[in-house]
């Protein structure tokens, strides 16, 4: 079996940075594995001089031709969900944001497409259900499934089925990219579903995502990091962006590699939790709309978010008197 990244990454960014982690974390649990590099023709040409380091720790490198007019995030998503016409062999696709924590077992990959569902819950108890389900409307697609998979590790065999899935899910990709959302993991449902819900379960351990839910993450495999949250406030060392530019500057030194060789122990000193309820709330409109306006710096943000903190000054100077009324007013 193999394992495959998807690479789309210019000197702007920070995504080459973020495999070059994956990659030498995979190599230091499993040194002998396969390794398969996927690439854009632009991103093939970057990959000199302080770039290049990556090639040299991969196996086999394949560049797929588009047009000059396609944007990054199509080109990336093109090749994600081409990936199973573009590549031979069985193999494990795993995002650039992770980072390998133990070996895997062969014995784990059993059926033609594998993968861990998002958040580790059933959708219905999911914090972001309501934007997955907004989305999943906006583009006519069925909302009624039960497990909504992520997309970030997937098992897939070179199999029949799971070409004939990998042709379904790239097609309903380019149908959402119409309606000019770019995501890939609405397309993957959707062919879930209409395959009779083909995808089977990849043990947890594969995709441990931080931030939601902590019960995978002591025998996490994998640990995907969600580098697009918030990356410079990030509470894990791997995605901040003071961590990444040191690498992109000059490369992983012995600091840089220590922590990737440890990455259960990659977290803030003050790093805390926060339970299903607060996170909910914290990922719901009102939430995010507070959030927000207390982390912006805009002007009109930040006239809200004093207004905000007004009004609950005086709710909490106030609700003391209150409350004595409203448990007589009970009784």
């Amino acid at each position: 079996m193999k394992i495959l990244y998807v690479l789309v990454s210019s000197d702007s960014d920070y995504y080459y940075e973020q495999a070059l982690v994956s990659v030498t974390s995979l190599r230091y649990v499993k040194p002998n594995v396969f390794v398969t590099l996927l690439v854009d023709d632009k991103t093939d040409t970057t990959l000199v001089g302080n770039r290049c380091k990556l090639k040299s720790l991969v196996d086999e490198c394949k560049v797929v031709s588009f047009d000059a007019s396609v944007n990054p995030i199509e080109r990336s998503r093109s090749l994600k969900t081409q990936m199973r016409n573009l590549v031979d062999g069985d193999f494990l696709y795993v995002d650039v944001d992770t980072v390998w924590c133990e070996p895997y077992d062969e014995n784990d990959f059993t059926d033609d497409v594998m993968a861990v569902p998002d958040g580790h819950c059933l959708l219905s108890e999911h914090p972001l259900e309501y934007k997955i389900i907004e989305t999943t409307r906006k583009l006519n697609f069925n909302i009624n499934q039960d497990c909504h998979f992520n997309s970030g590790v997937l098992f897939m065999k070179d199999s029949p089925l799971a070409h004939e899935f990998s042709s379904l899910w790239n097609d309903l990709w380019r149908m959402s990219c119409r309606k000019r959302i770019f995501v890939d993991q609405p397309g993957l449902n959707e062919a879930n579903y209409r395959m009779n819900y083909f995808i089977r379960c990849l043990p947890d351990e594969y995709n441990a995502q931080i931030g939601r839910c902590l019960n995978y993450f002591a025998s996490a495999k994998i640990i995907h990091y969600f580098a697009t949250w918030n990356a410079g406030e990030s509470f894990y060392l791997l995605a901040k962006d003071s961590f990444l530019k040191k690498i992109k500057k000059n490369g992983l030194g012995d600091c840089e590699k220590k922590i990737v060789c440890n990455p259960k122990k990659a977290f803030d000193r003050n790093t805390y939790i926060l339970n299903y309820k607060m996170t909910k709330y914290i990922f719901s409109p009102n939430g995010n709309m507070l959030l927000n306006a207390c982390q912006s710096e805009k002007n009109a943000e930040k006239r809200l978010h004093c207004i905000l903190m007004g009004v609950a000054k005086i709710y909490y100077k106030i609700i003391p008197f209150l409350h004595p009324i409203y448990r007589m007013l009970k009784k």
